[in-house]
């Protein structure tokens, strides 16, 4: 009977693999690429003319040098128009744009402990998918929003593109005065320009973070106001969604504290904002300033048969994994969304009771199974993909959830959840990669669980 059950699942195994319909090995190998530099800080000025779906702009970057002779930098920069680079002195530097990059020729030779600055100046006409520009219609308001993952902030300011370069920011954004923006960080002020009905909001993220998490939102907004102790916590709605948005976003402050003692690390960043935006499904992580589809807000009928608290609990989740520690190539995508898909799952145990969460558990072990059995099956650390999105599959949510359940039980409760803040710890505000967790597992647990990774 023993080698029959054998026989019967390798049979079972050899069916599911026949039905899988799609040979990723055939992708291309992609490797975490090299750098001149590190980018520190973008100061990024818009003027946004929304009527027109068009902006002027401009990023003044500061840069240091990692290695000993830089006089040339290379920046990420597609469908918009450079117009002209000055260095600090505000003295043009030549440049070539093309197949989507920035070419920069610096007015001298720079060493790693030197700090450079320059300004791009440029303009964006046409329509692209990293800042969209909606139109209004029965059910939302016209908006600019932006959906930088993985690598669309390019789109609409020259910048290091990939996530293992963090920099802190500043957003400047000029718009007619009846609409608000949103951006990541503390907003410092809003600047009055009568006489041309406009104003500037001024943003500024302080903390490191990668590219692809920022976030311009800019709408005729309502926004709610809440907070957890001290953090500001807001709601950015539509005008006919503020009284449900209240109820749908209730939980929210309560979902931040949950995950400050579970993870062991205070919330890392100056606020919390979750803004509605037409071109989002579920969500959309952006540092301090999460996306959220039109679904989240319900109606008390649709709240009913319909929650959205796994989908906001995940996205704070990522708050910390994913913004705080960042996945430093996209192969290690699973640091990003296992840990996030793990945690809603924990907030859903915390708040729904065990057997919610057993049930949900199983849902998304079910997911992984689906996709192994029909489409394809992978390693979660994996490096051949022809664009990164293809790396945000099931093996990256569901599967590396139910694999952290596993680890869970190997160490136990108490170890796995100081693993958790020891990594967060240790890595905050840094790109990482699973051999860091794989390191840091060892040193907190003592146990060497390279076979089970």
């Amino acid at each position: 009977m023993k080698h029959l059950f054998v026989i019967l699942f390798l049979l079972t195994m050899d069916l599911g693999l026949s039905a899988q319909g799609i040979d990723i090995y055939q992708r291309p190998v992609n490797l975490e690429p090299d750098r001149d530099f590190d980018a520190i800080h973008y100061r990024v000025k818009l003027d946004i003319d929304i009527d027109g779906k068009q902006l002027t702009g401009q990023n003044t970057v500061i840069l240091t040098p990692l290695r000993s002779n830089l006089n040339k930098v290379t920046l990420d920069a597609v469908s918009l128009v450079v117009t002209d680079v000055l260095d600090s002195k505000g003295i043009p530097l030549s440049y070539k744009q093309g197949e989507d990059k920035l070419h920069i020729n610096l007015s001298g030779t720079y060493s790693h402990k030197d700090t450079v600055k320059f300004t791009v100046k440029y303009y964006l006409a046409e329509q692209v998918s990293g800042l969209k520009f909606i139109d209004k219609t029965e059910t939302n308001p016209l908006q600019v929003s932006s959906d930088c993952f993985p690598d669309q902030a390019r789109q609409w300011i020259p910048c290091y593109d990939y996530p293992h370069d963090k920099v802190t920011q500043e957003m400047i954004v000029t718009v007619d005065n009846n609409y608000k923006v949103l951006s990541n960080g503390k907003l410092l002020g809003i600047t009055e320009d009568q006489e041309n009905g406009k104003h500037t909001y001024h943003w500024k993220q302080s903390k490191p973070h990668s590219t692809y998490l920022i976030n311009l939102s800019i709408a005729d907004y309502t926004v709610i106001e809440d907070s957890l102790g001290a953090l500001p916590v807001n709601y950015w709605v539509y005008k006919r969604h503020e009284q449900d948005a209240k109820r749908s976003f209730a939980k929210t402050p309560y979902m931040i504290d949950f995950f400050n003692r579970i993870y062991g690390y205070e919330y890392p960043w100056e606020k919390y904002d979750q803004v509605v935006s037409a071109h989002q499904g579920g969500g959309a992580e952006a540092t301090s300033a999460t996306l959220l589809g039109e679904g989240a807000v319900t109606t008390k009928q649709e709240e009913i048969d319909f929650s959205f608290e796994g989908i906001i609990a995940h996205e704070i989740a990522h708050q910390w994994w994913g913004d705080l520690i960042t996945l430093r190539s996209w192969e290690h995508s699973w640091m990003n969304e296992s840990f996030a898909t793990y945690s809603d799952y924990l907030y859903k145990r915390y708040d729904w009771g065990e057997d919610e969460a057993a049930f949900d558990l199983l849902r998304k072990k079910n997911a992984y199974l689906r996709e192994a059995h029909t489409r394809y099956m992978r390693p979660i650390v994996f490096n051949q993909y022809e664009n990164p999105g293809q790396n945000f599959d099931s093996h990256a949510y569901p599967k590396g959830a139910n694999v952290l359940h596993m680890l869970r039980f190997v160490l136990g409760d108490d170890t796995f959840f100081r693993v958790l803040s020891e990594f967060l710890h240790r890595f905050e505000f840094q790109a990482v990669s699973t051999q860091d967790f794989m390191q840091c597992v060892k040193d907190v647990s003592g146990m060497n669980l390279d076979l089970f990774f």
